[in-house]
């Protein structure tokens, strides 16, 4: 309410005007819904976390008792890098077998925490739950606040995402840098002027630090190129972000690819894993799915750097023979690796109890069966409300359906299938169910709403 004083000669009045009523109302109910929101929101995060962090205790996976592959790995290159010893194999040599940029996350932390295991599952009950709120802000992004709250939530319960906890594999961190790319990435899109290009150089540095990850990350560009010219309908303005794409993705990888030729005499971009991940897909006896390395057994008794490099040369020169040579039996293999990408979403559940039941058995298979069983429905309630999130025509949902193509093209085509594979589109899934849960609920509501008198 406000007051307006009128003075006139020999007379004093004052009137009062007021705001309208309606408008007054509908302020402080949009006030108290935002207000609404945020308190979920910060519930939400606080449920997601404490489910994390309980979890990633009771499911002690530790990567030193016992030999956990991938675990130990990156737990052993994560306390060499924190002590100082440089990114080395067990006998103190160059590796460069996997890509640097998990054990670079853990190795401050290591170095703080006197290299505890214990740090790497606070990082990802910590990481877990801020890719919630990430979610939230893409799906309000995208869609609308009640969407992205629904996602949020989803997610946050999703099981596999919270076994994940307890394994120190790289999962928690990538499918984070993924939802913040597929975020800022939106926000390049859909504003009303074009971005900053040091913003979409930006973007570049965390497509290249993901890459450093995984090395899928790296042509990511492969479906955000496409999503921007949806959006601005410039060839030449999409070829400029392209370019400073690049260079942002190059000033991230390119100090790693130069410690490669200076220490492994070899221009290794990223890896040496990734031509064996290509040989498992892609050779005579090949079934789709993981299989024994053959490569690297032949050449076990050469030093590093010089065994990674003819490992990877060889394993490089033999998959790509075998897609040459026999291209129908290449193709055959692809239903197979679809199957083992998508079936189930039990994974954790081979690392928790790799080498030893760190859970009983029975709890395994329960909560195995769980995950699972969630990862189903969530997909029958996205697909069920396909077009509330299908659009190849709006850029922001163009950009979630290329991400998930791209990810099935990877694993399904590209290298082999394994149930682990499919984490980092696990909150694009959350994010469609979400969609889906809200259309259906408009409609019902919509539906058995009366009619007014």
């Amino acid at each position: 309410m406000r007051r307006v004083l009128i003075i006139g000669k020999g007379e004093s009045t004052e009137t009062v005007a007021r705001e309208p009523r309606g408008l007054v109302g509908a302020g402080r109910q949009v006030e108290e819904q935002g207000s609404r929101r945020q308190t979920w929101l910060v519930l939400i995060f606080l449920l997601a976390f404490v489910l994390r962090l309980a979890w990633s205790f009771y499911a002690d996976a530790d990567p030193r008792n016992v030999w956990r592959y991938d675990m130990t790995l990156y737990d052993y290159e994560a306390s060499q890098l924190a002590d100082g010893a440089g990114y080395v194999d067990y006998w103190g040599l160059p590796s460069a077998h996997w890509p640097p940029g998990y054990p670079m996350a853990l190795a401050p932390l290591y170095f703080l925490f006197d290299n505890n295991p214990v740090a790497a599952r606070m990082l990802n009950a910590v990481l877990g739950s801020a890719t919630v709120v990430l979610l939230y802000l893409l799906g309000s992004r995208l869609f609308d606040r009640r969407v992205g709250l629904t996602a949020a939530l989803l997610l946050a319960l999703f099981p596999n995402q919270v076994f994940f906890s307890s394994l120190t594999l790289t999962e928690i961190l990538f499918t984070t840098l993924l939802v913040l790319i597929l975020l800022l990435t939106v926000y390049l899109m859909l504003g009303q002027r074009a971005p900053p290009l040091w913003q979409v150089g930006l973007t570049g540095a965390l497509i290249g630090y993901a890459s450093l990850v995984r090395g899928e990350a790296l042509l990511l560009m492969a479906f955000i190129l496409p999503a921007l010219l949806i959006r601005w309908r410039s060839r030449r303005r999409v070829l400029t972000y392209a370019a400073v794409l690049l260079v942002g993705m190059a000033i991230i990888i390119a100090p790693w690819t130069v410690r490669n030729v200076v220490r492994m005499k070899s221009p290794i971009l990223l890896s040496t894993s990734g031509t064996e991940a290509l040989w498992i897909g892609h050779h005579a006896g090949a079934n789709g799915r993981i299989s024994q390395f053959d490569v690297g057994v032949r050449y076990e008794t050469l030093p590093n750097p010089e065994r990674e490099v003819k490992i990877n040369d060889v394993a490089l020169d033999e998959a790509l023979a075998f897609i040459r040579h026999h291209p129908v039996e290449d193709l055959k293999l692809i239903p197979s690796k679809l199957l083992a990408l998508y079936k189930d979403d039990g994974s954790s559940m081979h690392w928790i109890q790799l080498e030893e039941f760190t859970i009983p058995p029975q709890a395994g298979a329960f909560f195995g069966g769980l995950a699972s069983v969630y990862y189903w429905v969530a997909l029958l309630v996205a697909a069920a409300g396909a077009r509330a999130w299908f659009s190849l025509r709006e850029p922001g949902k163009a950009l979630l359906v290329g991400a998930v193509v791209y990810w099935t093209l990877i694993f399904g085509v590209v290298f082999f299938g394994d149930n682990r594979f499919h984490f980092p589109i696990i909150p694009i899934l959350s994010l469609w169910a979400a969609a889906s849960l809200v259309m259906m609920g408009d409609l019902l509501r919509k539906r058995w709403r009366p009619a007014p008198a």
